[in-house]
């Protein structure tokens, strides 16, 4: 007795999570499909790539069939993962940068200040009574002031690219990634249920 149908193993490049349907209904989620005999008409759907759709002969036999399929990106997904690595940078550059510039110099120069301010005290003694290491106390005093002038700089500068940045940082939107689905909302109802005492709701998709 013929057999009305066989079993199809599916092969799809690109992605391990995929949606089926065959001749207009859905599929179990599963690679392994019962599909009947004759000339079937298959749709394949993954997130971030575009759906396919063909059509397979199923012929009548007891082994596994053998189905390979090549899935492709969405171009709208390439062009999303494009426009979030530039959102990212724009990010960086206009905001976290500016952020961390002028907080690390606004809490640098406070530290330089009080160094700066002891080393002078060293260097104004050593000046007077003709110390030895006059030298190297005014280098350190040199050095305190270079850290203090330029942690000082920092932090004003971080800190006025920062306000000036934040006004175009509320025009910098984040992209985002709607991709078209092929599934289809049929019937929608909102009703009572008596037996909870509850609000429920009834949907009904198609694929």
């Amino acid at each position: 007795m013929a057999q009305d149908s066989s079993v199809v193993r599916f092969y799809v490049k690109g992605s391990g999570d995929f949606y089926m349907q065959c001749n207009g209904k859905s599929l179990p989620h599963s690679n392994f499909q019962k599909l009947p005999v004759g000339t079937n008409d298959i749709g394949i759907w993954s997130p971030k790539f575009k759906p396919l759709y063909d059509k397979i002969e199923v012929k009548s036999t007891r082994d596994t069939l053998s189905v390979v399929k090549e899935l492709t990106y969405d171009p709208g997904y390439i062009s999303y993962v494009a426009e979030k690595d530039k959102y990212r940078k724009q990010l960086i550059v206009k905001q976290t940068i500016p952020t961390v510039v002028g907080l690390a110099g606004i809490v640098a120069a406070p530290l330089f200040w009080v160094n700066m301010r002891s080393t002078h005290e060293d260097k104004i003694k050593a000046d007077f009574l003709e110390s030895i290491d006059r030298e190297a106390i005014t280098n350190r005093h040199r050095m305190a002031t270079a850290g203090f002038v330029t942690s000082a700089a920092l932090g004003a500068a971080g800190t006025t690219i920062f306000f000036l940045m934040r006004d175009r940082m509320k025009d910098l939107e984040k992209p985002k990634y709607k991709q078209e689905n092929p599934f289809t909302l049929e019937t929608f109802e909102l009703g009572y249920n008596r037996h909870i005492n509850a609000p429920q709701v009834g949907m009904s998709l198609s694929f």
